[in-house]
């Protein structure tokens, strides 16, 4: 059965209606197929912003705990109290963000990650705490001890040696200023471990103290007069006084720069280096999230060409066809029409 007598079965309308609803089909499928590509692009850009955003957020807190570091050293340095108030304050930042960070992450292992980094936050801040401690215990020996027992000690062998030289014992004035000097070399060796602790520092000043403690046993055994032996007696006991308080010092500082550089500063880089790790996973992610956006956006462009080309084609044919079903049977009707016209002129002639 030919096309043309299989549509003749139908009226013209519903033959005029199937091709346009056929058309009207085929541009239906290319607006699904559109959709269908437009909205797995969005995903992918939904999930790049994602990545990008996890990005920023991973470098904005390796910048932070940086920032925190620096503010560690600070305090190390000079015991600045606004920098121990940054600390802390970086610590919350920190925390808050790793968070929001952790709930951001997809992977378990970021979690994970993001996680583990709160806890070394918090570990690296409990060291700091221990440490903002010592050093408020350095300043209270430094302050509270050691600076007034020195102006004392000093003030003290200043009487020592006055005394023998008015009283004319230039022997005993000369171990009074021997015993002086070798307590203010003492000092300075101190004050110079407190700035910068080595044991080359701490060794001299014990050296210093104990020849300080030998000369002022020689000079309070050739004092004879009571008053001047007790002022010499208890001078030599502020100044070991002092040495003690220097000792406990020296454990302070050392504890200090132990928690700062052997313990924190390793917990600091391992935060580093997970950071970096992570950035460079949210990278690479970001980077393949973007590679499968223009893929799919080729696919989508091709696709829709392709389907747009069938459409056109098939909207064509399908004219024609339509067309054809109803110009055949005209054409049909209209050559029948003259064949019995043309047969009755003849017979009217015959």
């Amino acid at each position: 059965m030919s096309t043309a007598s299989f549509a003749g079965q139908f009226k013209v309308s519903t033959r005029i209606y199937t091709g346009f609803g056929l058309i009207l089909i085929l541009l239906i499928a290319v607006v699904a197929l559109g959709y269908r590509a437009l909205t797995h692009v969005a995903g992918d850009v939904d999930n790049y912003v994602v990545y990008a955003n996890q990005g920023v957020s991973v470098m904005r807190v390796r910048a932070d705990a940086l920032e925190m570091r620096r503010a560690v050293l600070t305090f190390v340095d000079n015991g600045d109290t606004k920098a121990a108030a940054a600390v802390r304050q970086m610590r919350d930042k920190i925390r808050a963000d790793l968070r929001d960070l952790g709930a951001s992450f997809r992977s378990p292992e970021r979690r994970a990650a993001a996680e583990q980094m709160t806890r070394m936050v918090e570990e690296y801040a409990g060291h700091f705490d221990k440490a903002e401690a010592a050093r408020r215990r350095e300043n209270d020996i430094i302050e509270n001890k050691l600076t007034p027992l020195a102006v004392a000690v000093t003030a003290d062998m200043s009487k020592i040696s006055d005394a023998a030289f008015a009283d004319g014992f230039t022997e005993n004035a000369a171990l009074s200023g021997k015993a002086q000097e070798q307590f203010s070399s003492a000092r300075i060796r101190a004050l110079r471990f407190v700035s910068s602790p080595d044991d080359a520092a701490k060794q001299d000043f014990r050296s210093f103290i104990d020849a300080y403690s030998r000369t002022m046993d020689d000079l309070i055994a050739k004092l004879q007069v009571p008053e001047r032996r007790k002022l010499a007696i208890d001078t030599k006991a502020k100044a070991m006084e002092y040495a003690a308080g220097f000792n406990a010092l020296a454990v302070e500082i050392v504890e200090s720069k132990k928690l700062i550089y052997q313990v924190m500063a390793p917990i600091g880089a391992q935060f580093g280096a997970t950071a970096d790790k992570l950035a460079e996973e949210t990278s690479a992610e970001r980077a393949r999230v973007e590679l499968d956006a223009e893929a799919a956006i080729d696919n989508n462009i091709a696709t829709s060409i392709t389907v747009a080309i069938v459409a056109i084609l098939s909207g064509l044919a399908l004219a024609v066809l339509a067309a054809r079903s109803i110009t055949q049977p005209v054409t049909a009707m209209t050559a029948a029409s003259m064949e019995q016209l043309s047969g009755t002129v003849r017979s009217n002639a015959d």
